[in-house]
């Protein structure tokens, strides 16, 4: 059964299921820094459709353990979940993450029959700064694992735009966070900047996409979401765009709101149909 949002389901939090397993996995980056993964799944047999999840952070902080609740229930939902890790900006500049985000995914596709994972079934999942990695993970050249959806929340998409197109309030410091995740300005590095958006990929061929994002949101202005959705429409990609009224960043985070329940609905809903047809 699909599930549709509901005060009562609100009340109750995200349904989880007792049966869904959790288990850290340790594995390195490139250069040898520590990364854990998160693996969530039930105990259902065979092999099944699995959601890559990146946290959010600015590039900065955070870990897999972000949004677990979320992992758990789509776990109980039927997918296994792989939540990443990647090293974090500014002693780590960019590529560093996408490389990171690259390595994992491998991790996942190799390692799919002991993790009970149908490698053709893929999808990636991010929030904030991990929704843009997981955009420019399906959009940019040279990736070798295919997905088959991608679901960017709240991400940043024109890195430039970004820059120069402030939110107001600017409560993360925006200018300040870009410069650590790409070592400069738009004017020291225009080329990186160039490469770290994700809009620079946008072409015909790419996944199907999912973007929710809040209309009230002051980290990533929902206009550049906006935006995204036009120009992926412009290139005959197929698009679910999702707008939460009133929807600040992270509105998805706290699970028994009406944030949490809206995403994990709207989640199932196009992960399921992305991942289930063979």
């Amino acid at each position: 059964e699909v599930p549709h949002f509901s005060l009562a389901r609100m009340l109750r939090g995200l349904p989880t299921s007792g049966t869904v397993r959790e288990r850290a996995i340790s594995y390195p980056a490139a250069d040898g820094t520590p990364l854990t993964l998160r693996l969530f799944r039930g105990d259902s047999a065979g092999a099944r459709p699995a959601v890559v999840v990146i946290y959010g952070g600015a590039w900065r902080t955070g870990d897999a353990a972000q949004a677990a609740p979320m992992s758990r229930a789509l776990a109980s939902a039927g997918f296994t979940v792989a939540a990443i890790d990647y090293r974090h900006a500014p002693r780590a500049e960019y590529p560093a993450q996408l490389e990171d985000v690259r390595r994992s995914l491998a991790l996942v596709r190799d390692s799919s029959a002991a993790w009970g994972i149908d490698r053709t079934r893929l999808a990636v999942l991010g929030r904030s700064a991990g929704g843009h990695l997981a955009e420019l993970a399906a959009f940019a050249p040279g990736g070798d694992v295919p997905l088959r959806a991608v679901v960017a929340i709240y991400a940043p998409f024109d890195l430039v735009q970004g820059y120069r197109d402030l939110p107001a309030p600017d409560p993360l410091d925006v200018r300040a966070v870009l410069r650590d995740f790409l070592a400069g300005t738009p004017q020291q590095q225009p080329a990186r900047y160039h490469d770290a958006s994700p809009s620079s990929w946008v072409r015909p061929g790419l996944p199907p996409v999912l973007l929710m994002y809040g209309d009230a949101d002051h980290a990533v202005k929902p206009d550049f979401n906006r935006g995204a959705a036009r120009a992926l429409r412009a290139a005959g990609v197929r698009v679910v765009q999702v707008e939460v009224p009133w929807g600040e960043h992270g509105f998805d985070m706290v699970s028994a709101g009406p944030g949490g329940q809206l995403a994990y609905a709207v989640l199932v809903q196009f992960l399921t149909r992305e991942l289930q047809k063979r």
